[in-house]
């Protein structure tokens, strides 16, 4: 509740006199004092207890990831593919955090540009519990 816009939001409730803003986070906000109550919890948590009084069941949550190859090729006309990390929309999103290069080399920023054919181990960035991919 601190980046705009976003921490403005939770506010646009109050505007009218009739709504209630019940925050709950791990830590103090900057907009405590304005909530009718406040919740020191793991939103997570607080949302399973909430849909399972509720009666509302909770699908399964998986993280999607794409990669699209493109044929590429260096100045020297050497055959390449790059790697373009995309989201499950299609859109650009940087989520290759390295690839490794048949054993021997580390490519650590966009573009991922490789050897046509080469072995490869992709790192993700630490979001939601990832793991490498070989």
């Amino acid at each position: 509740l601190t980046v705009n816009p976003a921490a403005r939001l939770p506010l646009e409730c109050l505007q009218d006199g009739k709504g209630r803003l019940i925050i709950c986070n791990l830590q103090p906000t900057p907009r405590d004092l304005k909530a009718s109550m406040r919740l020191f919890a793991d939103a997570d948590t607080l949302m399973s207890m909430l849909m399972r009084e509720l009666q509302v069941p909770v699908p399964d949550w998986s993280v999607q990831r794409r990669i699209r190859l493109l044929k590429s090729a260096n100045s020297s006309n050497e055959a390449l593919v790059r790697l373009e990390p995309l989201d499950s929309l299609g859109n650009q999103l940087s989520h290759l955090k390295s690839v490794r290069v048949s054993s021997n080399s580390i490519i650590d920023r966009e573009p991922f540009d490789v050897p046509l054919g080469a072995d490869l181990e992709l790192t993700f960035f630490g979001h939601f519990a990832s793991r490498r991919f070989v």
